[in-house]
């Protein structure tokens, strides 16, 4: 696990992007609301328990999903050449260089001792994975099919 500092939440959301796109920020509907994500292709925002600062971290490889957790989310995420990504806030970006491929992206995320914290696992896949909510907390109510789009 390697430890990115800290990002200051803003609009209660944490994304990863390519750092090429132009408009990485997803644009958010009630139903990516309540599923506690908006995703399409190089770019994933995932919603936070609160705005403030929050320690960020990223493993590439397996990983066990923290008990301390709050919430879980997977996702698709290819990364394509040359790599490059960003985490980022509204108000800050850390950025990433990660091998080309298709991951299986985990957002791990929780509160302790009233510190916000998240951790990005990127684990290779040999093909897309499906988006799944692996720990839900009562702020999330997703729909039946989760959206993609």
């Amino acid at each position: 696990m390697r430890s990115l500092g800290k990002l200051d939440v803003s609009y209660g959301q944490v994304s990863v992007f390519w750092a090429i796109l132009a408009n990485p920020f997803n644009d958010w509907s009630e139903a990516h609301v309540r599923q506690g994500f908006a995703w399409r292709p190089g770019s994933v925002s995932f919603k936070t328990l609160d705005d403030g600062p929050m320690d960020v971290s990223v493993t590439i490889g397996a990983s066990a999903v923290s008990a301390d957790a709050s919430r879980v989310i997977r996702v698709p995420f290819t990364i394509e050449k040359p790599g490059d990504l960003e985490v980022a806030t509204i108000g800050g970006t850390w950025p990433l260089k990660i091998e080309p491929g298709e991951y299986a992206l985990t957002f791990e995320h929780g509160l302790s001792s009233s510190n916000l914290w998240c951790h990005f696992i990127f684990h290779r896949v040999r093909h897309a994975i499906a988006a799944a909510i692996l720990v839900a907390d009562a702020e999330l109510a997703p729909p039946p099919a989760l959206l993609l789009d």
